[in-house]
């Protein structure tokens, strides 16, 4: 849609943007020169007014219906809360080499990776004993 005059926001930025506008969850900048372009083009700000209604129609017709009771205790118990720890550990390997039968000493870090699972209500205390998952190095 465009009304054919040139602005410093094109129609299609303005349309893309519209339900940010609506909401406003664009920034003051962008906000700023979303209005002034519907101040100055008549067929976006038409769609905008059909917007805003269908949107207050909405909120009118099912915007006011309480959660269940309990509903936010269910919730609660349903998370899982995973904790990802990280290890640095050092291993030291003798070896032979095998052309010149030599003693060598490798030395070597290795990362580990360990995930902790918590379930339960959020203000419960927490299993904080680490599951070893496996290295990552």
């Amino acid at each position: 849609m465009s009304c054919g005059q040139p602005h410093e926001v094109s129609c299609r930025e303005v349309l893309d943007k519209l339900f940010e506008f609506l909401d406003s969850e664009v920034d003051e900048r962008s906000s700023s020169h979303i209005a002034q372009h519907l101040d100055e083009c008549g067929p976006c700000l038409q769609l905008f007014g059909i917007e805003r209604e269908i949107k207050a129609l909405v909120h009118r017709k099912c915007g006011g219906d309480p959660a269940p009771a309990g509903l936010r205790e269910r919730i609660r118990l349903q998370l899982h809360l995973v904790a990802v720890d990280e290890g640095y550990r050092s291993e030291t390997t003798f070896v032979r080499e095998s052309s010149t039968g030599r003693d060598a000493v490798v030395e070597t870090t290795v990362q580990t990776t360990y995930v902790r699972q918590v379930s339960g209500p959020l203000d419960s205390p927490r299993d904080s004993s680490p599951q070893l998952r496996g290295p990552t190095a």
